[in-house]
């Protein structure tokens, strides 16, 4: 029996291993497809800003706007070219959240793709794209995340700090989601080193009470979540800020009671941990009827969970 139950235990760990592999090879192709796509647009590009830069020189008082013939060209390659190239990043992020965490592939992995990121945000063309450059700076930081350098991931998200007044009217709303999108990799970095004063403090300095400004809802929710537990997970926490963080998620969960989705769940989950928390501290909380419900839920998705394991 006890044969029988080791080579099972084999089995499953020779196919987490496989699959593991499998999902790192395939998140390595994905690398090399996009970086070859971006290399091909980028010649592309090039022409079409070397006769845009020459068509200037030919027309020094530039008293007419560049022909269409010169400036389409121009856009759509380099539309074309931004595109693959954020693909080619965006895919380097999820190839390094496929290595182990202390492998020295990683490591190499996450330095270039900073330095790549650097590249970009310096280009002399781009500079006059602050929409662009934003995004690679919020990406240089998540790939400094990735290496426990927290001060240069600070330092490349503190550069994502336009006021919106020197922005065009129709770059705000990209560039606001860039800066909420900083916003949660921040605050998920302060989770990690355990920095719940500071996660409190920072929430409530770019939200307070305003949480319907998040253009995003996942985001929003998210951040709430991270909200109510820092607020409990401070050593000085009291039964207030406890009351506040169920009250928060309450309101959450019950305008995704409808849904039933993810979200919800993460709702209730973590209103019963609270709960739980709060139990073993002796708080004495004054439940509604609401929160007595999800919180009830919460519980039962964690049996449940449980018993799927």
């Amino acid at each position: 029996m006890y044969r029988i139950h080791i080579a099972a235990l084999l089995v499953v760990a020779c196919f987490l291993v496989f699959a593991g592999d499998t999902e790192l090879d395939a998140a390595k192709q994905k690398s090399a497809e996009c970086k070859a796509a971006a290399e091909k647009a980028l010649p592309f590009y090039r022409t079409a800003h070397q006769k845009y830069v020459a068509w200037l020189k030919n027309n020094p008082s530039q008293r007419s706007a560049p022909p269409r013939s010169i400036i389409d060209p121009l856009n759509q390659n380099f539309d074309a070219w931004i595109a693959a190239d954020q693909r080619y990043v965006s895919a380097l992020f999820d190839e390094q959240n496929r290595h182990a965490e202390d492998s020295a592939e990683r490591r190499k992995l996450c330095e270039a793709a900073a330095a790549h990121c650097s590249e970009r945000i310096n280009n002399e063309v781009l500079i006059d794209f602050p929409v662009i450059t934003a995004w690679y700076s919020y990406m240089q930081g998540r790939f400094f995340a990735a290496l426990d350098q927290d001060e240069k991931a600070l330092v490349a998200w503190s550069d994502v700090d336009l006021p919106l007044t020197e922005l065009p009217r129709t770059s705000h709303l990209a560039y606001e989601r860039i800066q909420q999108q900083i916003l949660r990799e921040h605050v998920e970095l302060l989770f990690k080193r355990a920095k719940y004063e500071r996660v409190v403090a920072l929430l409530e300095e770019n939200s307070g009470p305003h949480w319907f400004l998040f253009h995003r809802e996942d985001l929003r929710d998210a951040l709430k979540v991270h909200y109510a537990r820092a607020l409990v997970l401070r050593s000085d926490a009291t039964r207030e800020d406890y009351s506040a963080a169920l009250a928060l998620l309450a309101v959450g969960a019950k305008g995704e009671f409808k849904n039933q989705n993810a979200r919800f769940w993460t709702f209730c989950r973590t209103m019963s941990e609270i709960a739980k928390r709060a139990d073993n501290r002796k708080l004495d909380l004054s439940l509604s009827s609401p929160e007595c419900f999800f919180i009830a839920r919460g519980f039962a998705a964690q049996a449940f969970q449980t018993l799927g394991e």
